[in-house]
């Protein structure tokens, strides 16, 4: 939306109703063109995601693997093994491997095919925790346990209770 009298209300009156980017005139023509560049790069990535959709849709249930994964390979079919191996069992489960490669959406399956399927599914991403407030995360606290703690508060195993709790980057808790 390119505009000589605009305001901030009319800018998010402008946004909301689907412009890309709000701009007022007077404006310099390269900061236009990257504005023009960036609407049709967005628009493009759009119509991409939406055609994979597409296609991952139509795939039949041979090709589309298990547990929303895609693979047909022996190690994808190796890994569907283990998750329906590990959702028979009672015992907790480490899954390791490198950042991006799927262990919580691999935990989210084991817990779909468990027993503990109708319980909640409770990821906590201890990496990100300061290790002074992981045990207040996981077992909870009451209020004036430590400076900041207004109300009495359960933790993430009390709220797993029946499910499954996933710690992700466990291997950043230290001792």
């Amino acid at each position: 939306m390119v505009t000589g009298h605009g305001d901030i209300a009319m800018a998010v009156r402008c946004l909301k109703a689907g412009a890309y980017e709000f701009v007022e005139k007077p404006f310099e023509d390269d900061m236009l063109l990257a504005c023009v560049k960036r609407a049709v790069e967005k628009s493009a990535l759009r119509r991409e995601s939406d055609d994979l959709r597409r296609r991952l849709k139509m795939l039949s249930p041979e090709e589309d693997g298990r547990f929303g994964m895609v693979g047909r390979s022996q190690p994808m079919q190796d890994l569907y093994q283990r998750i329906e191996a590990a959702a028979r069992s009672d015992a907790p489960v480490l899954i390791i491997g490198e950042t991006g490669v799927g262990k919580e959406l691999v935990a989210r399956a084991v817990h779909s095919q468990s027993a503990r399927a109708a319980g909640p599914f409770i990821p906590v991403n201890a990496g990100a925790l300061p290790e002074t407030m992981l045990e207040s995360e996981l077992f909870g606290h009451t209020k004036g346990s430590f400076t900041g703690a207004q109300t009495d508060r359960s933790g993430k195993l009390a709220a797993a209770s029946g499910g499954s709790l996933l710690l992700d980057e466990v291997e950043s808790i230290t001792e």
